[in-house]
């Protein structure tokens, strides 16, 4: 168990709602899910952007991660748990 204060967690991957080849969160750059398979866990002010930054960092790479944090992270005040 986990006790949060003043803030929220949020979590998400693509490895359990899956289809043929692809799950249920879609990266809207290709049209499709981009099966990247991992899971984001990110520490937020709200649930909602907890949960908002947990899925878009299941379609980015680790690159495109570490850029968004160092430009947005701090001012989101996000944290990815890794």
């Amino acid at each position: 168990m986990v006790t949060l204060n003043n803030c929220a967690l949020g979590a998400s991957n693509g490895t359990k709602r899956r289809f043929e080849n692809s799950h249920h969160i879609i990266d809207p750059r290709l049209g499709r899910s981009n099966n990247s398979g991992h899971a984001s866990f990110v520490l937020a002010t709200s649930a909602m952007i907890a949960d908002v930054h947990a899925t878009l960092f299941c379609i980015m790479n680790r690159e495109e991660r570490e850029e968004y944090m160092k430009k947005y992270g701090e001012k989101m005040n996000v944290r990815v748990i890794e």
